[in-house]
């Protein structure tokens, strides 16, 4: 990365002098492997015959591709509006709604598109000033359960001050955090798994959270912009009921609904080009009444959705290497079907060929979780509570 023009290099230093930038930034925000455990699964691979070798070379690449959809749109739109807000201080002001909170369902492909949407946005990237590499855009994930104590702690880790002194209070802790901030040049900061702050759910704990967030929001001089992600329980934050009023003034909101039969058309484009991308063509699952059952089985959950596209792509391209093997002059084009999506619901969830909703006509009148109902139904109960086994080395 090239320093920025605008910052104060001394003239004395030269390109080669020039420190590189901080480790801080790979690929779409995710966490890199450990070299040894890279070096062992290396060894591992190594083992593998030619076709398996095939597999996880597939396995990888579609691991790592990112599929987008129009909610890309949206939350690229309102990061514009924060990144906008914050260079709007240098013709006056800057406006007061600098949070976005980025709410969905567990699976519903909210962190990856933040990661994919943060890792390509020029304006999060290190820069190099006067004082050397600062990291304007910094990111944690607070631990379960989570203290506010322990929230200002990880984010003085993020921020690159770790702190070793355990007897600061809470206060201390915040006003420290925000020294940092401005000393570290921290301009923007996304918390993810929010909800892993709220000890509880009373109305004390969330107002005493929303003032930590404003706090931040409004530090003088040097106003925080927070990308604040998290599961629908987020959203006590912004509710009449117990959240605060000034902060729903403050803040964007994003809500990653769940898929459902108004979104058919789009998830059936997405298949398009997932099949495409796999190199397989597309049969009997390109319809409107495919999709719905794709939907069902996936209770609405986008990524849940995604993954099992894939995951049937891989199976038809499996099924092919098989035959080829013993029919080498089969050159058709590989086609995803209905039995590779019940191949892979079947490896997923244990369903029974009853239970497969991929298998069955009546398939609306399937829970996705029938599987997992019989095996919890299947456990021995004495009384009204589920036996429970003994210890290991218990008499």
């Amino acid at each position: 990365m090239q320093p920025d023009t605008n910052d104060n290099v001394t003239g004395n230093e030269t390109s080669s002098s020039i420190p590189m930038p901080p480790e801080v930034f790979p690929p779409e925000y995710t966490v890199p492997y450990d070299p040894g455990y890279l070096a062992l699964v290396q060894q591992i691979y190594t083992t593998m015959p030619p076709e398996r070798q095939a597999q996880v070379r597939r396995l990888g690449q579609k691991n790592k591709v990112y599929v987008k959809s129009s909610r890309d749109r949206m939350l690229s739109k309102i990061t514009d509006k924060l990144c906008n807000n914050a260079a709007s201080a240098l013709f006056g002001g800057s406006e007061k709604r600098r949070a976005l909170f980025v709410i969905g369902e567990s699976d519903s492909g909210k962190t990856r598109a933040l990661r994919n949407l943060v890792s390509n946005r020029e304006e999060f990237r290190p820069r190099l000033t006067s004082k050397g590499w600062v990291r304007p855009f910094v990111y944690f994930e607070p631990q379960k359960p989570l203290t506010i104590k322990g929230f200002a702690t990880t984010a003085l880790t993020a921020c690159g001050y770790p702190v070793t002194n355990q007897r600061l209070t809470e206060q201390e802790l915040f006003n420290l955090l925000k020294e940092q901030i401005r000393a570290k040049g921290v301009l923007f900061m996304w918390v993810d798994e929010m909800q892993h702050v709220l000890n509880g759910n009373t109305t004390i704990q969330i107002r005493n959270v929303s003032d930590i967030i404003k706090s931040l929001l409004q530090i003088p001089g040097w106003p925080l912009h927070m990308i604040l992600s998290g599961v629908p329980t987020l959203a006590q934050f912004l509710v009449p009921e117990d959240g605060d009023r000034q902060l729903r003034n403050r803040s964007y909101l994003v809500h990653l609904n769940k898929i459902t039969k108004s979104n058919g058309e789009m998830m059936l484009k997405l298949q398009e080009h997932i099949m495409e991308k796999a190199n397989v063509q597309l049969g009997e699952t390109n319809t409107p009444e495919f999709m719905d059952r794709l939907i069902h089985s996936c209770h609405g959950a986008f990524g849940t959705m995604i993954k099992r596209m894939q995951c049937a792509a891989e199976e038809a391209t499996l099924e092919r290497q098989m035959m080829s093997e013993s029919d080498s002059e089969n050159s058709s084009p590989v086609t995803v079907t209905l039995r590779h999506y019940a191949s892979v619901y079947e490896l997923e969830t244990a369903a029974l060929e009853e239970e497969n909703i991929f298998m069955q006509e009546k398939w609306s009148n399937i829970s996705p979780l029938a599987a997992l109902e019989d095996l919890v139904d299947s456990i021995p109960s004495v009384g009204n509570r589920p036996r429970q086994t003994k210890k290991k080395g218990a008499s």
